[in-house]
Parts: C-alpha cells; structure tokens; sequence
C-alpha cells in the first residue's frame, strides 16, 4: 500500500503545495498513490513491511527531530519504504542498510532529547543565577482549570440529578477539583444547597 502523508495546516498553500510535491513525484516515479493521511490522523502501526510511505520532505512528519528520528526508526523496523518526494530520497525497504538507518535514528532521537534537556537546564540555572524567580509564585492560583469554560454544562448536569462523583467522573478530574470548583462558583453553590 503507497500511503501520502500531508502535514495538516491551516494555510492551504502549504497543504497544498505538499500534495502536489508528492503526485508530481509518484506520477514521475510511475506510483500509484493508494491513500492520503494528514498528520494528526496518522498512525505508524497502520503501515506494514512493503508499505510506502510518500512525504513532501522529512521535516513534515513531526514539530521536532526527536519525534521525526523516533518514527523514521519506528517506520524502518517495520520494513516501511519512506520517499521524502522533494529531497528525492529513501529509506528503508528490503536494502541491507535499513537496520543501520533505524538504529542512528535512534540515536539521533536520543541525542536531540538529551540536548534539548541539557538546554532546558541550562536555560534554568541561567535565569536563577540571574536572579529570576522560577515557577508560579507561592499562594496564586493557575487562572485555567480542567473545567474551565465548563460551567454551564456541570450546571446542567446538577440540574438533571447526576451525583457529584458522578460528574466528576464524566469530567475526567477528581471530585474534590470538581468540589472545589462549585465552591468557588456561587451559581453552582446555589443548586447543591437547593
């Protein structure tokens, strides 16, 4: 199966621009193109050995080397075929060099997650020694919550009779964060004391 793969944006130029890269290349390379998938649709695990997997370039699989690194390994150990269509490059298939390929994407991943931590530290003691206080001040509250925005809904499921845990629950937090939540709401404070 000949899979393209499209970086979903909002700019359609770009969307645009990335599908006719890849039919410009599968028409020159005499593949038919089987299936289209967006980024956030994409699953690795969907494609298996044989499969072709057809890209505008590399850098549109993930945000960040490490997870573009990670799944070009993924991909590779599954005997996937990765065309990047503008670069006019492949990886994988049936060479010799695929375990190789996989195995340095592997290490290229673990090597920028290294990196980006060792910078994140850095950038941290940096701002201390400078004198910056770091993290939220003691005592204030974060201005969002998980139900933030999701009043009028837990409002309406006090009124249809739905229990506290209950709510809870189908909000996907604890019932104190939900208690809490009520408590600071008067609206809501009224129909659990009504």
């Amino acid at each position: 199966m000949n899979t393209a793969f499209v970086q979903d944006y909002a700019d359609v130029e770009i969307v645009a621009r990335q599908r006719e890269a890849i039919t410009d290349y599968a028409r020159n390379h005499g593949i038919k193109v089987d299936a289209w998938v967006v980024a956030s649709d994409f699953l690795p695990e969907s494609l298996n050995t044989g499969d072709m997997l057809l890209l505008e370039k590399t850098f549109r699989l993930a945000k960040d080397v490490r997870t573009i690194a990670l799944l070009l390994e993924r991909l590779l150990n599954r005997g996937v075929l990765i065309c990047s269509c503008e670069d006019d490059l492949r990886f994988g298939g049936e060479s010799e060099t695929t375990a190789s390929l996989a195995e340095l994407f592997g290490v290229v991943a673990k090597v920028a997650e290294e990196l980006r931590s060792q910078l994140t530290k850095e950038g941290l003691e940096d701002a201390k020694a400078a004198g910056q206080v770091l993290g939220r001040p003691r005592g204030r509250l974060n201005k969002r919550t998980k139900l933030t925005g999701r009043g009028e809904e837990i409002a309406q499921l006090l009124k249809n009779g739905y229990s506290r845990n209950k709510i809870a629950q189908m909000m996907h937090v604890h019932p104190n964060t939900l208690n809490g939540f009520i408590k600071k709401d008067a609206r809501l404070s009224e129909l659990i004391d009504a």
